[in-house]
């Protein structure tokens, strides 16, 4: 299988020790791996695109996935650079090729009164100004948006099929709403794009397309009793 990583700024490859003890990791379990960076000769070892933008999105971690599906017609993984310390030897064992769209978790809210952490599970259990752009769109094309999946984005498998490349449009048409929230509304991200993980479920939703939750229990010890 092809494990793909985004590794662009300075915050991703200033200290990359660890990232290359699991991109060698995944290599020496029989994964091919690829990288989109902005220096690509910190990654000799393995296949890198180099990333020509000069300003950095996060629809990036979804369109590079894609297009190296789209491009290798193999099925793909998606990891945040700093992800891979969450995955046992046991994953490498278990999990397996599957036509499914797999993600790890999903969203979850800073709950400012209990300081605590609250899930998120479906976009329209929470009304946040940040995403007004975005609810103006939905309602503009007549979405219903409040069922969406929140899909993390720390982990993403992709398998390649006949919507591949349609997803990969709609993703790309979408992504300028997501940029400009990032550019007017405040937000806790840096870089352009934030949320990316919406966009995506908005998209798999329109080819009717359900991603499934990781099995975790694929991450587990073997029990032997």
């Amino acid at each position: 299988m092809i494990l793909t990583l985004v590794l662009v700024g300075d915050s991703y490859t200033n200290q990359i020790d660890e990232t290359l003890y699991q991109i060698n990791r995944f290599k020496s379990k029989g994964w091919e791996v690829k990288v989109l960076t902005d220096k690509p000769e910190l990654f000799n070892s393995v296949e890198t695109v180099t990333y020509e933008n000069k300003i950095f999105s996060y629809f990036d971690k979804l369109l590079f996935p894609l297009k190296i599906a789209e491009k290798t017609k193999e099925n793909v993984l998606y990891i945040d650079h700093d992800f891979g310390n969450n995955l046992t030897e046991n994953f490498f064992k278990k999990f397996k090729k599957t036509s499914d769209y797999i993600f790890y978790e999903k969203w979850q809210k800073w709950d400012q009164i209990n300081e605590k952490y609250i899930p998120w599970e479906k976009f329209g259990d929470f009304y946040d100004l940040y995403y007004l752009p975005l609810y103006q769109y939905f309602k503009k094309i007549n979405c219903n948006y409040d069922d969406l999946i929140t899909i993390r984005e720390c982990f993403m498998y992709f398998p390649y099929d006949y919507h591949t490349s349609e997803i990969i449009y709609g993703l790309e048409r979408i992504k300028p709403i997501f940029d400009y929230m990032s550019i007017c509304n405040k937000s806790e991200f840096s870089s352009y794009g934030s949320s990316e993980g919406i966009g995506l479920s908005y998209i798999l939703n329109t080819f009717e397309i359900k991603p499934i939750l990781f099995d975790k229990t694929l991450n587990e010890p073997i029990k032997l009793f």
